[in-house]
């Protein structure tokens, strides 16, 4: 009996990494919202102007493969277009 709890202990770890493994590969595809299901952008809710007043549009909700450092110079150019300058003080 003993040899078999030193067993379970020794091995439960690994029999708990292979099973979160299968879970992750085989799973089905879950989405958080449903306009992110390719299967739901031609749904009213999922084009403009229904999906504005949410922000579930379906360009809001899906990267554009940009990562971080490339999103934020991108919102720098257009602050710089528009002549809005991040470090002025409000409130003064």
């Amino acid at each position: 009996m003993k040899s078999l709890f030193i067993k379970l202990y020794t091995y439960s770890p690994i029999i708990i990494l292979v099973v979160g493994i299968i879970y992750v590969f085989a799973a089905p595809d879950v989405f958080r919202y449903p306009c992110q299901d390719p299967a739901n952008w031609d749904l009213a809710e999922c084009k403009p102007p229904l999906c504005q007043a949410t922000g579930a549009c379906t360009e809001n909700l899906i990267s554009n493969g940009d990562d971080i450092v490339t999103q934020l110079d991108k919102m720098k150019a257009a602050s710089d277009a528009l002549g809005i300058n991040s470090t002025t003080k409000t409130g003064d």
